[in-house]
């Protein structure tokens, strides 16, 4: 699966839930979390290690283009 976004434990567990072989993120959750003034978040990669899920993560692997989303469909402004 591909995304803007590395997924939040919410979906994170539902991917693990489903099986899904792998998630490629443009951004991560990190990154996300600044983007909206959060202070926190917790990478999906620890989700699927608590989960015992097989679920490969891999990314960020275009954060400018994550951030674009997000500033395009979020509301973010720019840095």
């Amino acid at each position: 699966m591909y995304t803007s976004t590395e997924p939040c434990p919410m979906c994170a567990g539902g991917i693990a839930h489903v099986g899904l072989g792998a998630v490629v993120h443009a951004t991560s959750a990190e990154r996300g979390a600044e983007l909206y003034g959060r202070d926190s978040w917790l990478p999906s990669s620890e989700v699927y290690e608590r989960l015992g899920s097989d679920v490969v993560a891999a990314g960020p692997v275009l954060p400018e283009a994550g951030d674009e989303v997000h500033r395009t469909f979020g509301g973010v402004a720019d840095d």
